[in-house]
């Protein structure tokens, strides 16, 4: 049976106006967030109980994802097809282009597994299947695992890092791989949730330290805690239409933080941070913690 908490209906807590927020991380103290169509990056520090925005960063072009670096001094940014180094106050370093393809393909979300590597994938905003999957190892060396993705988006690996999770929002699934955390090589693909016409798209995902995945859905206008033999076992509202990703952040890592798109018809609340606390708590992101990537 599915739990619809209460307790836990997200709310605006605002937050820069953007357009498509996206990715939340939550690494040293601080949340971080992309808008991606404004290339914009966003920080907050966590101030009486929720996240109070400080720093905007800005790059070039579209910024698919951020994940912090190890240094806690910058973060390693997906701008359009290339990596990029972006440093406090400003400073960015492109690494160089990962792939070349089709105008229009860009990176759209990404996260380091439990040991540190990147995971990135890619998308088009009209041609299907142009996607890929990409992994950047400890060494720094990127390569392709997965091609003819639809639209890449929510990646997390369970508690103990045997399981790792992948959303393909134009599959419409939220599949589990068997993972072998020494070699970074997920097995045994499989569909764990295959999501129903009319409630909206899978999009990105956190999950909690009990192992459940908290999915967004895109135009459902709420967020899903799915078990992780694919039980529907919670689901969050949320006030806006388009729910993008979400994390756990703060100081406890008990508020589940929603990040949000605005609709075509400009609702109030769309792009801005919600939060819920949820009654479950989750893990802070894992910084990439290889070498400087080395882009072919």
């Amino acid at each position: 049976m599915t739990d619809v908490l209460s307790s836990a209906l997200a709310t605006c807590v605002g937050g820069p106006a953007g357009y498509l927020a996206e990715g939340p991380q939550w690494s040293g103290g601080e949340l971080s967030w992309v808008d991606i169509t404004a290339g914009r990056l966003h920080v907050a520090r966590w101030v009486d109980g929720a996240p109070r925005h400080y720093m905007s960063l800005s790059v070039d072009g579209t910024l698919g994802a951020a994940v912090p670096l190890a240094d806690g001094a910058g973060w390693l940014a997906m701008t359009g097809s290339t990596l990029t180094e972006l440093r406090r106050g400003g400073y960015a370093n492109p690494l160089g282009p990962v792939f070349t393809g089709p105008s229009g393909v860009r990176f759209n979300d990404a996260k380091c597994d439990p040991l540190g590597r990147l995971w990135a994938g890619t998308m088009h905003g009209s041609l299907p299947g142009q996607g890929v999957l990409y992994r950047v190892d400890l060494d720094g060396s990127v390569a392709p695992i997965r091609t003819g993705v639809g639209i890449s988006n929510g990646l997390g690996w369970s508690p103990d890092g045997s399981r790792m999770y992948y959303v393909d929002t134009a599959d419409r699934t939220l599949e589990v791989h068997d993972y072998d955390l020494a070699s970074g090589e997920p097995t045994d693909g499989r569909v764990l949730v295959d999501f129903e016409p009319g409630g909206g798209d899978p999009d990105g995902l956190t999950v909690d330290a009990e192992g459940g995945i908290w999915v967004a859905m895109w135009d459902g206008a709420q967020v899903r805690r799915y078990a992780p033999d694919g039980t529907l076992s919670a689901v969050v509202p949320v006030p806006v239409s388009r729910p993008t990703s979400c994390a756990f952040a703060g100081p406890d890592l008990d508020v589940l933080v929603i990040t949000t798109a605005r609709g075509a018809d400009l609702e109030a609340g769309g792009g801005l941070l919600h939060t819920c606390r949820p009654g479950v708590r989750g893990a802070p992101a894992t910084p990439y913690l290889g070498k400087t990537p080395r882009p072919s």
